[in-house]
């Protein structure tokens, strides 16, 4: 006789089999799944890693840009493109530096703004720096120009005509520095002083002190300039107390007869009032000018510009 206990046990035994197998199979593909999991996101770690130690690299060699430079309307100078630094300084330890400084105020070669320089431009006279300078003095001419004014003084401009002497001190005196006497002796010619004194401290004089040309400067980057236009000239006769200024384009004065020709002073303007396309156009020149003698740009600012370069060995 068959126990159905026993049947009935080992069917449900045979049956329970084929679960357990699903059971393990389940157990390992998921075992599986983690570990691939695993493996990208070990690989992601290492590309994250190795980007950013690139990144790092490339900031540690990359040239500082040039800041912006404010122009007067307040808008900022384009940076200049600086120049990347030469294969031989990667590993260089030991530097020697350059600093370039201007003062964004002076007109070229003077202690004056360019409003300053503007109004004292209008004056179109001829005058020396030097008191005892007497070339800025003009002359009787040679000839009769007039022979209807007598031979009178007072009278004698006109009948000869006046002459500037041949290379007289304003040609050189670019700031219209002068001098005048003071009290009713005189006795002190530097008593009061008009004009302004010499400098070449300017955006102007610092460009072309470090190599750049005027031609660059103004023609090419068009820097702007300003102008002194000198006509005038004193002339004081022999026996007369005092004299006075004559304007030698007169015809009156034999301008046509003598070929006068007006003395035309021209300075750059301060950097204040300069357009930021030009002072953009200068300052990517200079840079450019410096580093062919192995200075590498480093920073700058409206008023100066740093440099490196290896010391020589």
């Amino acid at each position: 006789m068959v126990d159905l206990e026993e049947v009935v046990d080992d069917d449900v035994e045979l049956l329970q089999r084929p679960k357990e197998n699903k059971l393990v199979r389940t157990l390992t593909s998921s075992k599986a799944t983690v570990g691939i999991e695993l493996i990208k996101l070990v690989l992601l770690f290492v590309i994250c890693v190795v980007a950013g130690l690139l990144l790092v690299a490339r900031s540690r060699n990359a040239p500082p840009a040039v800041p912006p430079v404010p122009a007067e309307n307040g808008e900022g100078v384009p940076p200049v493109p600086s120049q990347p630094a030469p294969a031989s300084t990667a590993n260089a330890t030991d530097w020697e530096y350059k600093m370039v400084l201007w003062d964004t105020t002076y007109v070229e070669d003077c202690q004056a703004t360019t409003e300053e320089w503007e109004n004292h431009a209008r004056s179109p006279n001829c005058r020396c720096s030097d008191p005892e300078d007497t070339t800025c003095a003009a002359e009787l001419g040679s000839d009769v120009i007039d022979p209807s004014i007598q031979d009178l003084a007072g009278q004698r401009a006109r009948r000869f005509g006046l002459v500037s002497q041949s290379n007289p001190g304003c040609v050189n005196n670019i700031c219209g520095l002068y001098y005048e006497r003071s009290g009713s002796s005189g006795t002190n010619p530097y008593a009061n002083q008009y004009g302004f004194l010499p400098s070449e401290s300017s955006f102007v004089n610092t460009a072309i002190k470090e190599g750049l040309t005027r031609h660059e400067l103004f023609t090419h980057c068009e820097y702007p300039t300003s102008s002194r236009t000198i006509t005038s000239f004193y002339f004081k006769e022999e026996y007369q107390s005092s004299g006075m200024y004559y304007d030698l384009t007169d015809e009156r004065y034999g301008a046509s007869h003598y070929g006068f020709t007006p003395i035309e002073i021209t300075v750059g303007v301060s950097l204040e009032v300069v357009e930021a396309e030009a002072v953009s156009c200068v300052l990517e020149k200079l840079v450019n000018r410096i580093a062919e003698d192995g200075w590498e740009f480093t920073d700058g600012g409206i008023d100066y510009q740093n440099f490196r370069r290896p010391k020589a060995r």
